[in-house]
């Protein structure tokens, strides 16, 4: 129970940093531009402190902001890259990633353990196949997955924006023009990371839950002598 406890702290943090680390990127940027410099105040006392403490707290609405929008785009990528959702197609027949006879396995063990009925959607029994991994704690993996997954989607969109603004807001240099095009290739860059992440997070919940069901019984058996 305490391990569970201190997984589902530590995935807590990687939650907050995976806003608070996108959120600082755009908010300090814009913070140092010559426009604004508003770090000369961070300078100045108590109100200085403050108001690193405001920036902070920006930092994570901001972070917060930029995760709503990135999940407003993940659909229409995984649309456009894998016809879905991983989560959802890895179980469709007509999708490679598992052979037929253990997709047909998860879900003949879905309907028996979860009361899933045969015509529920791939999305459905995923959903509660991977409620079933978290609230028993199986595997660690699933929520590392899943952090690394929401923090690249974040930074993929963020990417951009830097870049944006640093065209926009930094006078035209060849470093800032140079700042932007590294920008734009880190947001390549963390785009490859989420959509390999999000396989790598779904294909971890199936073979979790698989894995489980399998070994389960014999737990109990050994148990019980």
């Amino acid at each position: 129970m305490s391990f569970d406890l201190i997984e589902r702290a530590a995935f807590g943090v990687y939650e907050i940093f995976s806003n608070l680390i996108p959120g600082s990127l755009v908010v300090m940027t814009v913070a140092v531009s010559p426009q604004f410099s508003f770090l000369n105040l961070a300078a100045n006392g108590f109100l200085g402190g403050f108001f690193v403490l405001f920036l902070i707290f920006l930092s994570f609405i901001v972070g917060v902001a930029v995760q709503e929008l990135s999940s407003l785009i993940e659909k229409p990528i995984f649309k456009r890259k894998y016809g879905g959702l991983p989560s959802s197609v890895m179980l469709d027949p007509s999708d490679s990633t598992f052979p037929p006879f253990f997709k047909e396995e998860i879900r003949q063990l879905a309907k028996q353990n979860l009361g899933i009925p045969e015509e529920a959607s791939s999305q459905n029994v995923f959903e509660l196949c991977y409620t079933y991994v978290i609230q028993k704690g199986i595997s660690k993996r699933v929520l590392q997955f899943l952090s690394m997954y929401y923090f690249s989607r974040n930074m993929m969109l963020v990417m951009p924006i830097e870049a944006f603004i640093l065209w926009v807001l930094v006078p035209p240099s060849a470093l800032s023009l140079l700042a932007g095009v590294v920008c734009l290739g880190l947001s390549l860059a963390f785009y490859e990371r989420f959509v390999g992440y999000a396989r790598h997070f779904a294909k971890e919940v199936l073979r979790s839950f698989y894995v489980d069901m399998y070994t389960a019984p014999r737990r109990n058996s050994t148990v019980r002598q």
